[in-house]
């Protein structure tokens, strides 16, 4: 096989996989991070938690174990949290998206890089006390303490304003 022949495949996939990670950039309302395409909103505070101050019995900095991850879900409905009462902890897909098409872990590899995100952490809660490692992208199997990052998937949002395709130039 010639050089040329075997280069080929490989851009090809490279034009590939460069064409899949492409995805709508998540969108930025207030205190409130949108992400279009699973059409999930999230807190713009990574480490809402702590900065509630909403410290449970092995809680530190926002780190709990998982119990208390659900705990702290239940508070933020209860106190509809920016106007809305379903929050729950996201799916390993869910988080898995941001790090992978959105690209959250953006603070890891510069973190001087503009990120929506405040207070990232590296390891965060999902459902069935499973957890995600935004440090390097994996599911972690064993989890003591982790953060939360809360999710509602709800367009339906107070002040939402869907965006508006822009006028025609005629």
């Amino acid at each position: 096989m010639n050089r040329s022949t075997s280069i080929f495949p490989v851009f090809l996939l490279t034009v590939f996989l460069i064409g899949a990670g492409s995805a709508a950039p998540l969108e930025e309302y207030g205190d409130r991070i949108y992400e279009p395409e699973l059409q999930l909103n999230f807190p713009r505070d990574a480490n809402l938690a702590h900065s509630l101050g909403f410290e449970q019995t092995y809680g530190i900095n926002g780190f709990m174990v998982y119990n208390d991850a659900l705990r702290f879900i239940r508070f933020l409905n209860a106190q509809a949290y920016l106007g809305t009462t379903n929050w729950r902890l996201p799916t390993i897909d869910e988080l898995r998206h941001l790090y992978h098409v959105d690209g959250v872990a953006w603070v890891y590899a510069d973190p001087s890089a503009a990120q929506p995100f405040e207070n990232l952490g590296a390891m965060y809660w999902a459902q069935n006390i499973r957890s995600f490692d935004f440090f390097n992208g994996e599911e972690l199997s064993f989890a003591a303490y982790r953060h939360v990052l809360p999710v509602a998937n709800s367009r339906a949002w107070p002040g939402f304003r869907p965006p508006q395709p822009p006028l025609p130039l005629y």
